[in-house]
């Protein structure tokens, strides 16, 4: 199985030197089960990247409104370049999350929409690599700029996420650094390969097989499964916390984290 629609040629080695993602996307007002029969055109910004082997997931934010029989909560879309697929993916609490508790998750064939088009902007600035940890200077005049940041971390198995710092700290008396991304969380599936994800999605995995096939892209599989944490606490040198770290003393080591500024 190969992405065709989802196809994202250059797009993740943007991403890696902090190109910005976002996704143009026009549904099929074909398709029976959409909700409205409306046609429009909307762009997404998929700031939150997992990646594994060669393949990415792009994320929103866990901002959209969302509510069903069981109650009120936050959800996200997501688009994979592995596989022509996209999902919906829901927290109904950041507490059940956290402890691994299934949340659920929604996938669907891209073929419910007539066109869609990834694009990465231009590249931001990197103010901060845990290779050079002593080189703090462009992360400081970038702080004292009040500048934007986001961070790429890599991890000793070869994944990557890119995730948005919401609180960049530096501590002159002391000489370092304390940033923290993004609290999100990600279903667990995203952390798979493309082989593991074909392998997980078992028979299912036909759903997905040809986007353009009328009856597959009707087909909606729901699923529930962990959810893992995208919050990272990072200190100097590539050591940081994990959401799950934070009651602890315990650091865990980053492969490298590298810091964008825009």
């Amino acid at each position: 199985m190969e992405a065709v629609q989802n196809a994202a040629d250059g797009v993740l080695d943007a991403v890696r030197r902090g190109s910005d993602l976002r996704i143009f996307l026009e549904p099929d007002d074909t398709v029976a089960r959409r909700r409205g029969n409306a046609r429009y055109i909307e762009c997404l910004r998929l700031d939150h990247i997992i990646v594994s082997g060669e393949h990415f997931w792009g994320c929103q934010a866990p901002q959209v409104a969302t509510e069903d029989s069981k109650g009120f909560f936050r959800s996200y879309y997501s688009y994979y370049s592995g596989l022509d697929l996209f999902g919906i993916s829901g927290v109904r609490s950041d507490a059940a999350a956290r402890d691994r508790r299934p949340q659920i998750s929604k996938l669907l064939s891209t073929g419910r929409y007539r066109r869609l088009d990834w694009w990465a902007g231009p590249a931001w600035t990197p103010v901060y690599d845990s290779a050079r940890p002593a080189d703090k200077a462009g992360l400081i005049e970038a702080i004292e700029a009040c500048r934007i940041f986001k961070a790429r971390i890599d991890f000793e198995d070869g994944a990557q996420q890119v995730h948005p710092i919401f609180y960049p700290f530096y501590y002159p008396d002391s000489d370092r650094i304390d940033l923290q991304t993004d609290l999100h969380f990600f279903p667990e599936y995203m952390r798979y390969d493309k082989e593991a994800l074909i392998a997980w999605l078992g028979p299912h995995a036909a759903f997905f097989a040809d986007y353009r096939d009328p009856e597959r892209r009707e087909k909606t599989l729901g699923v529930e499964c962990p959810f893992f944490s995208g919050y990272y606490r990072i200190l100097d040198g590539g050591v940081g916390k994990r959401l799950y770290d934070l009651k602890t003393d315990r650091t865990v080591a980053f492969d490298r984290v590298v810091v964008f500024a825009q």
